[in-house]
């Protein structure tokens, strides 16, 4: 039975274009203890899978899904425990579940899991832990994740976690500014985000000299990268 990386390299790349043949090969995979298929197989049942003519391939079960990611949790399968963390510190869930959540990204950290800290960080920030959120997003940063500066920019500009500097701040932005996309659409890639935080920075003059025509090159920079959001801040500024 060949493994999930090579079977990976026979499917469709959207889980929208599988056929039922593909996820019966998961689900061997899975069985036969792949982390790989067991992960795969436990995010698809926990959101469920149609092909685009309405056949369901994957009905939803919660229960299944849940037992795949704990499977691969037991293998020490880090993506395992991304997938079974986010899905226990969902919203509305309990006190047990949103500890059991921290414990497995501070695993999946130690194993050399970057996202496991940015994720950690996002959860405590969703909680208004903001101290904790912040501690994470850098330690998310140093272990080498590009995503978290952006975040401790804002967290540097307006306050919640950290002392306020937005001198620091503002580094940070055009750093991350000065980078590619590497989300899709373009619009949605942190370096556009940044752009549009150094904007609104300058043209509200906040805890910096305003700046209006400087702000302006930051949104036609970003309106570049077909931004909706400095389009239509270019469109409020005329």
């Amino acid at each position: 039975m060949k493994k999930f990386q090579d079977y990976i390299q026979d499917r469709p790349p959207r889980p929208s274009d599988w056929t039922r043949e593909h996820v019966r090969t998961l689900r061997k995979l899975a069985q036969d203890g792949d982390a790989d298929a067991l992960v795969t197989l436990g995010n698809l049942c926990l959101e469920g899978l149609r092909h685009p003519d309405g056949a369901v391939l994957v009905r939803r079960d919660v229960r299944h899904g849940r037992r795949c990611l704990e499977r691969a949790t037991q293998l020490g399968d880090s993506d395992g425990m991304l997938s079974l963390a986010s899905y226990l510190s969902r919203p509305g869930a309990r006190t047990s579940e949103l500890a059991r959540a921290d414990a497995l990204y501070r695993r999946a950290f130690r194993l050399g899991c970057e996202t496991a800290a940015f994720n950690l960080a996002t959860t405590y920030k969703q909680r208004g832990r903001y101290r904790d959120a912040v501690r994470w997003y850098r330690r998310a940063h140093e272990a080498g994740d590009p995503s978290a500066l952006l975040q401790l920019a804002r967290a540097e500009l307006y306050g919640p976690g950290t002392k306020r500097d937005p001198k620091a701040a503002l580094a940070k932005l055009r750093r991350m500014a000065a980078g590619t996309t590497k989300w899709w659409p373009p619009s949605t890639g942190e370096n556009v985000e940044a752009m549009i935080e150094i904007a609104r920075v300058l043209k509200d003059g906040w805890l910096v000299p305003r700046d209006f025509y400087e702000a302006l090159r930051w949104l036609r920079r970003a309106a570049k990268w077909n931004s909706a959001t400095a389009n239509a801040m270019i469109e409020d500024s005329r």
